[in-house]
C-alpha cells in the first residue's frame, strides 16, 4: 500500500513523524494524511515504518497501512477525523520523541506533491500514470 496524490483528491492536511521505537531502538516513523477523492467521503490513512536500512525505499523495512474511511460526502473536512489524527500524529510524537510535522495542503493531489517535495523529511517515488504490460 502507498499513498497517492491523484489529480482529482483534495489534501487537507500531511502529517510525519521520525523517532526511534523505544522498543526495538530501530528508526521509526509515521506518515498521516487527510483527503477527499473527487465525488467521494472523506478518507484518512496513516502507517508506521520500522527501518531495517536507511534507504526509505528499502523494501526490507516493515510497513503498517491503516485506513479510514467516513461516510461524510460534504465539502468540509469532518472535525473528529482531524482531531483523531491530530491525536494519534502527537502520541508518535511522544512515543517516539520525534518532531511532529504538519503540513496543511488544502489542494488536489499535483500541488500537494510540490508542497511535499520542499520538506526534508518526505520521500517521494514518480511512477508511471500508466504502467507497462507485465
Amino acid at each position: 500500500m502507498t499513498m497517492e496524490f491523484k489529480e482529482d483528491t483534495w489534501f487537507h492536511t500531511i502529517w510525519f513523524v521520525g523517532g526511534q521505537s523505544p522498543v526495538s531502538k530501530q528508526e521509526t516513523d509515521f506518515l498521516a494524511a487527510i483527503y477527499k477523492p473527487k465525488d467521494g467521503p472523506w478518507e484518512g490513512k496513516y502507517r508506521f515504518r520500522y527501518s531495517v536500512s536507511p534507504d526509505p525505499w528499502d523494501d526490507q523495512d516493515l510497513k503498517h497501512w491503516y485506513t479510514v474511511a467516513t461516510p461524510d460526502l460534504s465539502e468540509s473536512v469532518p472535525p473528529q477525523l482531524v482531531k483523531t489524527f491530530v491525536t494519534i500524529a502527537r502520541m508518535c510524537q511522544d512515543r517516539f520523541k520525534g518532531e511532529l510535522h504538519t503540513l496543511l495542503i488544502r489542494d488536489y493531489g499535483e500541488a500537494a506533491v510540490k508542497m511535499l517535495a520542499q520538506e526534508s523529511w518526505a520521500h517521494l517515488k514518480s511512477t508511471p500514470k500508466d504502467p507497462p504490460n507485465a
